[in-house]
């Protein structure tokens, strides 16, 4: 979902508030937390997020992602030349 749309604020609140709610209304240990981590390199803005979590019932996790020159200061995008080979 973030490869297409990219990644701002709202977006990581509805997640986290998702998966935390199931974990309220289940009375499990599911839960998620993220972070964030900017800098500018070589003339443009990127961002580093960090997650980790329980997922729904698929065990604990985590992800890292890499965004770039935020639309409007707020949206980040996502770049297709970044993917690992």
């Amino acid at each position: 979902m973030q490869k297409p749309l990219g990644l701002n604020d709202p977006f990581d609140a509805t997640f986290k508030g998702t998966i935390d709610g199931i974990g309220i209304i289940t009375g499990s240990r599911e839960g998620a937390d993220s972070r964030k981590f900017t800098f500018s390199a070589n003339g443009h803005e990127y961002v580093i997020w960090l997650w980790k979590g329980d997922y729904i019932g698929l065990g604990a996790g985590a992800e890292m992602g890499l965004y770039f020159d935020p639309i409007a200061g707020q949206h980040w995008q996502s770049s297709e030349d970044t993917r690992m080979n």
